[in-house]
Parts: C-alpha cells; sequence; structure tokens
C-alpha cells in the first residue's frame, strides 16, 4: 500500500521489530474478518490508540505493552480476535433488523442446513456440445498444436491421449481460456467462447480438473465446494461486512458431494485426505460449479487398480446419468479403451487417429508414437508387441 502511495518505498521503516508488532495487531485484531484490520489498526504506530493516549503525558510510551497484555488475553480467551466478538454481536442485531418488515427483501437470511440430496433433475447441468476447429497454438518457436479438431457430445465420452509434450493439457488450456494466443475456434451450442476470458468460459458451462489437483490446502474441503460454486448476491459485498452469511451449497455442488461419497470429508482439509480422496474432491469442486462439459486431465494418475476402476465407472455415471460432455486426458490405456465412446490420439500437437476404441486400438501410428519408429531389433519388436498386446488387451 505504501508503494503506491509513495514513489520511494523505505523498507529500513520495517526492522524485525516493526514486523512483530504488525503481527501482533493482526492477531489481536482478528485475522480472517475486515473488522479485524480496523479494531489491530488502532494499535499501530501513530494510530487512534496512541493518539489519545498522547494527550495524557507519556502514557503512549505504555501502548506495546499494553498490547502485549492484550495478546496474551485475546490468544487464551478469544483466539479469533475482538473483531470476532464484534461480529458475533452485529449478528445478533442483525438477526433483530431481519425481522423489520422493509428490510426483508434484503440477501441477509440465515444460513439454511446444508443441501445434501441424491441428484435431481434441476442439479443436473443443461446438455451442451463442445466444438473445437482446427486449433493451433505456438510458444515461440514450438508448435504445441497444429490444426486438431474434436467434438464432444451431452453423454459422451472422448478420450484424449498421446505421449508426453503431445499438447493434451494445451488443448484444455485453449478450450477453458487459459491461453488466449490461438487461433481456431472453440464453440459451445452454438456460441463462440474465442473472446471471452477462463471466468466467462466457467460460467458458460465448461468445468475442469488439474493434474496437480490444485487445491485451496488451507480450507476445508466444504470451503473448496464454496469457493466454485458461491453464487453471491451483489449486495452481500456490503452486507456481508456486518452479517457475514455462508448460504447453503447449490443443487449441483450438493449432488456432487453425494456422487462422488464425500459427505464425511467436509469438514477436513485436503491434505488429510488420501490421494484417491484429493483426486474426487479435485473433479467434485468441478461439477460443483454445475458445468455442461467436464475436461478432466490425467483424472486416474497415481491411483491403484481398484481406484482406476471405481474412477471409470463413476465417469461413465457422470456421462450416462448426468448428460454430462466429458473429455478425458490420461495415459492409462485400460481405462480409455473401457470408458470412451470416441478416442483422439496426439503427437507432437498433431491428430494421429481418431475413432471409436476397437478402431484406434489397431492404429499403427498410435503404437509408433508411443514408441518411436519401428526397427528390426528384437527388444524394439517385442516392446512393441507388448504394448500392442496391452491396448488391444484394454
Amino acid at each position: 500500500l505504501l508503494a503506491f502511495r509513495t514513489p520511494h518505498v523505505d523498507f529500513a521503516r520495517y526492522g524485525g521489530l516493526q514486523s512483530i508488532y504488525a503481527v501482533v495487531n493482526a492477531v489481536i485484531g482478528g485475522v480472517g474478518f475486515l473488522f479485524g484490520a480496523f479494531m489491530g489498526g488502532t494499535f499501530a504506530d501513530q494510530g487512534v490508540t496512541q493518539e489519545i493516549l498522547t494527550n495524557y503525558g507519556d502514557a503512549y510510551r505504555y501502548v506495546t505493552i499494553a498490547s502485549g497484555a492484550l495478546l496474551v488475553l485475546v490468544v487464551m480467551f478469544n483466539p479469533n480476535g475482538l473483531a470476532s466478538e464484534q461480529v458475533r454481536h452485529m449478528r445478533r442485531l442483525g438477526s433483530a433488523v431481519r425481522r423489520l418488515p422493509l428490510l426483508r427483501r434484503l440477501p441477509i437470511r440465515a444460513a439454511r442446513p446444508l443441501l445434501l440430496t441424491a441428484p435431481t433433475a434441476s442439479a443436473r447441468p443443461h446438455p451442451s456440445t463442445l466444438e473445437v476447429s482446427s486449433v493451433s497454438v505456438s510458444f515461440g518457436g514450438v508448435e504445441a498444436l497444429a490444426g486438431v479438431s474434436l467434438s464432444v457430445h451431452p453423454g459422451e465420452v472422448v478420450g484424449l491421449i498421446g505421449p508426453n509434450g503431445a499438447g493434451k493439457t494445451a488443448l484444455i488450456d485453449v478450450i477453458t481460456g487459459i491461453t488466449r494466443d490461438y487461433r481456431g475456434n472453440v464453440v459451445l451450442d452454438g456460441t463462440a467462447l474465442d473472446r471471452r476470458g477462463a471466468h466467462r468460459r466457467a460460467r458458460a458451462g465448461i468445468g475442469r480438473s488439474f493434474q496437480s489437483l490444485d487445491l485451496f490446502e488451507d480450507q476445508t474441503v466444504l470451503e473448496n465446494f464454496r469457493t466454485a460454486s458461491d453464487q453471491r448476491h451483489p449486495l452481500a459485498y456490503v452486507t456481508d461486512l456486518a452479517w457475514p452469511v455462508n448460504r447453503p451449497l447449490p443443487p449441483a455442488a450438493a449432488a456432487a458431494i453425494h456422487e462422488l461419497g464425500l459427505l464425511d470429508t467436509l469438514g477436513m482439509r485436503p491434505g488429510e485426505l488420501s490421494h484417491g480422496r484429493r483426486r474426487l474432491v479435485s473433479i467434485a469442486r468441478a461439477l460443483a460449479a454445475a458445468p455442461s462439459v467436464l475436461l478432466l486431465d490425467e483424472p486416474a494418475a497415481g491411483l491403484d487398480d481398484e481406484s482406476v476402476a471405481n474412477l471409470g465407472r463413476l465417469i461413465r455415471r457422470l456421462a450416462d446419468h448426468w448428460g454430462l460432455a466429458i473429455l478425458v486426458v490420461e495415459h492409462d490405456m485400460r481405462l480409455v479403451m473401457q470408458i470412451c465412446d470416441q478416442i483422439i490420439a496426439l503427437d507432437f500437437g498433431r491428430q494421429i487417429c481418431q475413432g471409436a476404441p476397437h478402431v484406434v486400438r489397431s492404429d499403427a501410428a498410435l503404437v509408433a508414437a508411443y514408441l518411436g519408429e519401428p526397427d528390426e531389433s528384437p527388444d524394439h519388436a517385442g516392446a512393441a508387441a507388448v504394448t500392442r498386446a496391452t491396448v488391444e488387451t484394454a
């Protein structure tokens, strides 16, 4: 903040002791409360408290001692800071205000219990078709994608396969709007999305999971779902300063929690869960925003055989019963062959084959992409035979 106010920032002002004072004031005020910054700031250097005590001789010299004693009391009796008590009292006042007839229409209603019911028709997304046409992407002199086209229809699972560096995640980044500098077209239900940013594409109905999960580790599983699905009324940014309200989860988020069996994890943080459960939380968080098209980036990475089988059944349920259009990027060929209606293979950003699983499994270009160009050596021929057998078995 100081950098915006003055042309030069004097970091010498912020020694070790001054940093400790800043932390002390933040804890006293209440970390996580906007009102906490106001209350903690009164004890800061040249703050309100010091200015008042200046009128009483040298009394301001004892501000540091007083704030230290207050810190001990706050940590012992109210670890959430002074602001939490003020918010509690303001909520009581808010309950009385909400009963006034003139204010009943304001969006400050008391929170209702979480809606965690079985999936219903209202919780399921509007069916949409994703069409990608001749998409090309270059990063400097590297061509990540070259004229890739595909379509994913409601209730259909399309697999996107290829060796590392083939451009699979790059295509997902284009579809979701993370990569904006590309050639070609991305269309959702006849509406072009090329001029829309990532947030507008998400609101239009495109959701994704990440290969690295990217869960908010400092939040609970429930808070992760709220982050993905909370629909705020415009007035909430004002009213929540005085009456913060946790509204019930939207039907899609509740349905996702029910479908993926995550009810018992809502109060836990992602770091407390097994890798398989973290994968499910990542997928459920994507579903919480009620997308019509779901993009899964290597959802089976790091899972054991049983977990992979359960994941495959889940993906098929989301397509068959929820009507989602699903694009799956995956290296597990057995899973891809079992759950996908169509498969598209990429190599160095180019489509090398496309079709139903029984067509793709016998494609020589696909085997060559994974193993390199065939040669006459016995070792290479044996490796190719093993890979081909794995694909055909799947």
